[in-house]
C-alpha cells in the first residue's frame, strides 16, 4: 500500500486507520496545513543562548524542513571548515587604496603619503612639505612629490655630503639662457644677465642700438654708420674730408705728396690735369687751367692757340706773324716792320737807306712794302728780319 500522505507530512498509523501529521521542520499554520519551520529565524527570536551555529564563522541558512551552518560572508569552505577570504587578492578598492585584509572581511585604507578626504571621498597626495611631516634641514629644503617628498639643494645649488649645498656657477657651460650678446653674472644659486654695450634688453633677449638715430653722435663732416653692438663715425663716406683726433679735417688734395709720390690719403688727391693748378677749398678742390690753355681742367686741359684770335689784345701786333707753342706763342713782325713782335711800326726805308731803289729813282715809303715776299698764315708777305719777340706765358 502506497503512502497516503505527501511530503510535507508524514503518515502516522493509528487502530484501524492513520493520520498524517506534519513532517519534522514543518508545523501547522492557522489553516491547518503543514509549513516550513525556519529554525535559524526562530533561534535568533529565542531567549534561550542554544545558537544553532556556534563557530563565528558559519552562519545559520534556513532549508526547506531542516537548516544547515554555511560559511559566513568573507569565509569559504574547505572541507568541513571555514578559512578566511583574502580579498585583497581580487584588487577590492580604488587605484589609490591600500587594500588591507582582515579576518571575515577587508577595507581600504589611504596609502602611506596619502590622506582620505572626506569632501571628495577619495585619497589625496599628502604635503608632507606643508604640514611639517618630513626631516629636511636647512641648506636642504623639501620638495613635495605624489605620495612623498624628497630632501634636495634649492635651484642653483649642488649637493655635498647628506646634509651639505654649494653653490653651482651658472654662467660656466650652458647652464645659463643669457643672449650671446650679453654677459653672466653669477650669484649665489642665481645668476644674472646683461646685455653688453651697444645693446639692450633683459639679458635673455639683447638687440643692438642703432647709435646713428641719436643727434651729433659723430663731429661735424662725419657719416654715422651703425654695426653691431657699436658704431664709426666715418669720414671717408664725406669726400674731401679725412679721421683726426677732434674730428673731420679737410684733405688738402692739393699737398705736395700728390705731386711727388704716388701715395694716396684715403684715395684723395687731386685728378687735375697737368696744365691746370689745383686750389684747395674746404672738403674737396678746383682745377683752373694753366693760362695758354683752355678745358675743365679736372682730367683735361688742352693747348689754347692763340694765334686764332691774331690783333687781340692778348696776341701779335697785326703786322706781325704768330707761331703757337704748347702752353704759348711768339710774334715776329712783319717785313717792313721793326718792333717786338706784340707792337710793330713801319720802318722808313728811304729815311734809313736801306731802299733799294735805283739812282735815278725817288724812293717814295710805303707801310711795311709788303709787295714782295712769302705770305705767311694769316696771308701777310713777310721776309725774315732780326727782330722778335718771344712771350712765355708758362708759370716759372
Amino acid at each position: 500500500m502506497t503512502n497516503p500522505c505527501i511530503v510535507p507530512y508524514e503518515c502516522e498509523n493509528t487502530e484501524g486507520s492513520y493520520i498524517c501529521e506534519c513532517s519534522t521542520g514543518y508545523e501547522r499554520d492557522e489553516g491547518n496545513i503543514c509549513r516550513n519551520i525556519d529554525e535559524c529565524e526562530r533561534n535568533e527570536l529565542s531567549d534561550e543562548n542554544d545558537n544553532l551555529c556556534p563557530e563565528t564563522e558559519k552562519i545559520c541558512s534556513d532549508t526547506e524542513g531542516s537548516y544547515e551552518c554555511v560559511c559566513n560572508t568573507g569565509y569559504e569552505m574547505k572541507g568541513t571548515n571555514c578559512i578566511d577570504i583574502d580579498e585583497c587578492l581580487y584588487n577590492r578598492c580604488p587605484p589609490e587604496y591600500a587594500c588591507v585584509n582582515s579576518i571575515g572581511s577587508y577595507y581600504c585604507n589611504c596609502f602611506d603619503g596619502f590622506a582620505f578626504d572626506t569632501d571628495t571621498q577619495h585619497c589625496l597626495d599628502l604635503n608632507e612639505c606643508i604640514h611639517g611631516n618630513h626631516i629636511c634641514k636647512d641648506p636642504l629644503e623639501c620638495v613635495n612629490n605624489l605620495g612623498s617628498y624628497e630632501c634636495r639643494c634649492k635651484d642653483g645649488m649642488k649637493q655635498v655630503g647628506l646634509e651639505s649645498c654649494d653653490d653651482v656657477n651658472e654662467c660656466f657651460g650652458i647652464l645659463n639662457n643669457c643672449h650671446k650678446n650679453a654677459y653672466c653674472t653669477n650669484s649665489e644659486a642665481s645668476f644674472q644677465c646683461e646685455c653688453n654695450k651697444g645693446y639692450e634688453g633683459d639679458g635673455v633677449t639683447c638687440d643692438d642700438i642703432d647709435e646713428c638715430l641719436q643727434s651729433d653722435i659723430c663731429p661735424e663732416h662725419a657719416i654715422c654708420e651703425n654695426s653691431n653692438g657699436s658704431y664709426d663715425c666715418n669720414c671717408n663716406g664725406n669726400p674731401g674730408y679725412r679721421v683726426a683726433k677732434n674730428g673731420c679735417v679737410d684733405i688738402d688734395e692739393c699737398r705736395d705728396e700728390c705731386y711727388e709720390t704716388t701715395q694716396r690719403y684715403n684715395d684723395r688727391c687731386h685728378t687735375c690735369d697737368s696744365n691746370a693748378d689745383c686750389i684747395n677749398t674746404i672738403g674737396s678742390f678746383e682745377c683752373p687751367c694753366l693760362t695758354g690753355f683752355t678745358g675743365n681742367g679736372n682730367g683735361t686741359c688742352n693747348d689754347l692757340d692763340e694765334c686764332d684770335d691774331i690783333g687781340s689784345a692778348d696776341t701779335c701786333d697785326q703786322h706781325a706773324s704768330c707761331e703757337n707753342t704748347v702752353g704759348s706763342f711768339s710774334c715776329a713782325c712783319d717785313e717792313g716792320f721793326i718792333g717786338d713782335g706784340l707792337k710793330c711800326e713801319d720802318i722808313n726805308e728811304c729815311e734809313n737807306d736801306t731802299h733799294e731803289c735805283a739812282d735815278n729813282a725817288d724812293c717814295t715809303d710805303s707801310i711795311g712794302r709788303l709787295n714782295f715776299g712769302k705770305r705767311n698764315r694769316h696771308n701777310f708777305f713777310v721776309r725774315p728780319i732780326f727782330f722778335s719777340f718771344q712771350k712765355s706765358v708758362l708759370n716759372p
